[in-house]
């Protein structure tokens, strides 16, 4: 192995490691009060696929190339541009509304 295979192996697994975070720390900022389901469980499938494709080297020994990484990288450089809108919660097109408390218009 030399340098740059390296150097990109070692990318790739603190890339994976970073989006890995950004999707736990998300999906813990997420509860069934405030947030749809399907933007919980699109959070969450990220998030497994992630530690999948950081954990799938180590067992096949079958490590990234550019490919990989650029991909990984791309989606990281996405994640990190929409944090601002993440900082406090879920943004609102991913929240749920609680139902009406007023009564029924009379017809």
């Amino acid at each position: 192995m030399n340098d740059t295979e390296l150097l990109v192996r070692l990318a790739y697994v603190c890339v994976t490691g970073a989006l890995l975070w950004s999707m736990v720390c998300r999906v813990n900022k997420m509860s069934a009060a405030t947030t749809k389901r399907w933007v919980r469980a699109l959070y969450a499938l990220v998030g497994a696929a992630v530690f999948g494709a950081m954990t799938l080297p180590f067992w096949r020994h079958d490590w990234a190339q550019w490919g990989a990484l650029t991909l990984a990288c791309t989606h990281l450089v996405t994640t990190v541009a929409n944090s601002r809108a993440w900082r406090y919660g879920p943004p609102e097109h991913a929240r749920s509304r609680p139902a009406p408390l007023d009564p029924a218009p009379e017809q």
